[in-house]
């Protein structure tokens, strides 16, 4: 699956010929294009290529968008935080509540000590894998 890969926007960036090292930028305007794009008159390129490839998929978004352009984000931020806040912390509390350790969450992201950062990448991978889901997950130290 290309989103698991973690290739969702290389592939989109080959459909519309875009070379990779502008992927932070061409992933800011796909995101935008899909989601968030109210006043265009004209489909744009990258939803004119999303629809392309996953007719159903911006069928529904634009279905979503047409009743209320902010339905769809409030959708993905929920289901973004009960995964996160129910499923991926409750998990690494359960896991480690008798030492106490310390864990927040910023939007899709779990932060931990440096010390439980493979504990809460697993928890995290974890559950998703008992969604069905295989994603490419990275660790960030900040």
């Amino acid at each position: 699956m290309i989103v698991e890969s973690g290739s969702f926007y290389e592939f989109l960036m080959e459909k519309l010929m875009i070379f990779t090292h502008k992927r932070k930028e061409v992933k800011q305007k796909i995101l935008a294009a899909i989601f968030f794009d109210k006043n265009r008159i004209k489909e744009s390129r990258y939803l004119r290529v999303f629809r392309e490839e996953f007719p159903e998929i911006a069928d529904y978004i634009c279905q979503l968008k047409r009743r209320d352009r902010k339905m769809l984000a409030r959708i993905l931020q929920k289901a973004e935080s009960k995964f996160i806040i129910e499923k991926a912390v409750s998990s690494f509390i359960q896991k480690f509540s008798s030492k106490m350790e310390f864990i927040s969450t910023i939007h899709d992201s779990i932060v931990v000590k440096i010390s439980r950062l493979q504990d809460a990448y697993q928890v995290i991978l974890d559950c998703f894998q008992a969604e069905g889901i295989n994603p490419r997950l990275s660790l960030e130290k900040f």
